[in-house]
């Protein structure tokens, strides 16, 4: 296998920022040849259906297609305006008229099938551009407006916004809840866009709940317009509910003794989700046990008895397909009522016996589970669920005990055999001074693998001697690994489509860290091999390194010191050098 550069441009709708479009009138294709077919003579509705193919399975090459006449020009940019960018920021204002007037010139209108607004809703004649194009674009299926109202506090979308689409069912709806806890009550006014979706939306979609407060006035005011919103909205089918106190900094904070959640009681529920995340929610109780040596908190659920248990009574649970969540008792209660789940991750666990129960209670088999220790598990509650099997990820943050933690050989072999449906996976991988090439040759086994994610650990720094991890994971020995791995996949597989390498995943940074502990950082790697998209270049093994801690320029000139043996520069960020040769040695003196 060869490796080549790994530098890419931006595809065109993500390039929201360009300063210019220029549009390029199509003309209608002549056959060279009358005698041969060709891909001209077919209908536009037929090459568009084509062209989307290629755009979902290799948009690069979508790239090339787009340079060959102007006729495929005029397609590759219709498909490549399925989904839409927009910036709606007063700054931006000059950027986004350009951009609606180039969709609409061009003739996208009608292609148009995602558009994804970001930016601070500071400018009523963009808002407006935005409802106006909303209503053009016929084809339009999604809608993922994540706002950020002024001043850094919003709910939902403008209502002129909702007007535009409520008429339209088949348009769902991505949005959020967002809040900035640094700022009180007296000096910010009420969030915007509350009152729309709180009279209910039928397009809402998905609501994405994401916030840390201080105040616990503020956080009920946004926590009870959400109740509201998800009663009042009957197609919400993804839910992210992740509110709390900040974890870090200077000032620490405790959980409230308030309560300070949704508060359903007396039969009410939101509509029947299919994907649930549920973080830093604190399941509220209606008295404090008495004789607790620990502080009352989150006292004062208007229902009877415990929100929780409410939560796992009264809610449908029969729709649900993915549960992502570290409430480990609420999952434990819950999973036998999951009977349509097919993705779960629990977190971290302390108590492995939850991981085991979780899984083996859920009533049907799962395609995809993480977990965050192999031996949480193990290889029968894994190969349980081998018949439908896709995805599985084995992953945790480095610890002293890291590798005892890790998946084995046989084991990892056992998998293989009992889940042949396997296409992605995510391992902590362990190495003792030679590469695992037992591990690495079985997981080239997996004929259906398509992406491999391969968690290294570093090591630690701080006593002597300089313990870190070997052999050094470098750019050359990534190139390596994935050349190896393709070198042994079954005659009747594909090749593996994209392999990901990181050495060191240090634990959050707090407080005011010593050399020893700035070290992990300083010194984690990363690495992403890419299969070429051409034809003529992935039968032949080749593909793309690229490392997404260095720039563009660095990951150009990281190339040029390989294939070219262009000498290194003296000057260099510690990324690269990293990168280069592994890990810098760590001395004594670095603690002075």
């Amino acid at each position: 296998m060869t490796a080549i550069n790994g530098s890419s441009s931006a595809p065109l709708e993500d390039q929201a920022e360009e300063d210019t479009y220029h549009l390029i009138a199509p003309r209608l294709p002549q056959k060279r040849d009358e005698n041969k077919p060709s891909l001209n003579s077919l209908e536009m509705e037929l090459i568009l259906m084509i062209f989307k193919i290629v755009h979902r399975e290799s948009p690069a090459s979508l790239k090339s297609l787009a340079l060959v006449s102007s006729h495929y020009h005029h397609a590759a940019r219709y498909c490549q305006n399925q989904q839409v960018h927009l910036d709606i920021s007063r700054e931006k204002k000059d950027v986004l008229q350009r951009r609606l007037a180039h969709i609409e010139k061009g003739g996208f209108l009608p292609a148009i099938r995602r558009i994804k607004v970001r930016g601070v809703e500071d400018d009523l004649e963009n808002i407006e551009a935005v409802a106006q194009l909303l209503q053009k674009a016929t084809g339009l299926r999604d809608l993922d407006w994540a706002n950020r109202g002024a001043p850094d506090s919003s709910i939902g979308v403008p209502e002129q916004v909702l007007t535009a689409i409520q008429s339209r069912s088949t348009v769902r709806l991505h949005t959020d809840a967002v809040l900035n806890y640094c700022r009180f009550p007296s000096m910010v006014p009420p969030p915007p866009y509350t009152a729309p979706l709180a009279r209910g939306s039928e397009n809402l979609h998905s609501l994405r709940m994401r916030f840390t407060y201080v105040s616990v006035e503020r956080c009920l005011e946004v926590v009870q317009n959400v109740r509201d919103i998800l009663l009042s909205s009957p197609n919400i089918r993804k839910l992210v509910v992740d509110y709390g106190r900040p974890n870090s900094g200077c000032v620490r904070y405790g959980p409230p003794k308030e309560y300070i959640g949704f508060g359903f009681v007396d039969g009410q529920r939101p509509s029947a989700l299919e994907e649930l995340k549920l973080g830093k929610y604190i399941f509220g109780s209606t008295t404090s046990e008495p004789g607790s040596v620990f502080p009352a908190m989150n006292v004062g659920y208007p229902g009877k008895g415990e929100e929780e248990d409410y939560w796992v009574e009264t809610f449908d649970w029969s729709r649900l397909r993915k549960l992502e969540t570290e409430q480990h008792a609420f999952a434990l209660r819950v999973a036998p009522k999951l009977s349509a789940l097919e993705e779960a991750s629990l977190g971290v666990v302390k108590d492995p016996k939850f991981i085991r129960e979780f899984y083996d209670t859920v009533p049907n088999v799962l395609r995809s589970i993480e977990i965050h220790q192999f031996d949480a598990l193990g290889v029968d509650g894994i190969i349980r669920h081998g018949s439908e099997l896709r995805r599985l990820g084995v992953h945790q943050i480095q610890a002293h005990d890291w590798p005892e933690h890790t998946i084995d050989a046989a084991s990892l072999l056992e998998i293989q055999k009992a889940c042949p449906l396997i296409e992605v996976l995510v391992l902590d991988i362990k190495r003792e001074g030679d590469w695992p090439y037992e591990i690495l040759d079985i997981l080239a086994g997996f004929r259906n693998l398509r992406r491999l994610t391969i968690w290294f650990e570093l090591g630690w720094v701080g006593h002597k001697p300089f313990n870190v991890v070997q052999p050094a994971v470098t750019y050359s020995a990534v190139e390596t690994l994935f050349t190896y791995l393709n070198s042994k996949r079954p005659p009747d597989s594909k090749p593996l489509k994209e392999m990901k390498v990181y050495c060191g995943c240090p634990r959050p940074i707090r407080g005011y860290p010593s050399s020893a502990g700035l070290w992990p950082r300083n010194n984690t790697s990363s690495y992403i091999c890419r299969l070429s998209e051409r034809d003529d270049e992935a039968p032949n093994g080749v593909f793309r390194i690229t490392c997404p801690m260095l720039t563009d320029d660095e990951n150009i000139l990281l190339h040029k010191i390989r294939t070219e043996n262009l000498e290194v520069p003296k000057q260099q960020r510690t990324a690269l050098a990293v990168v280069l040769n592994g890990p810098i040695p760590f001395t004594g003196r670095d603690m002075l």
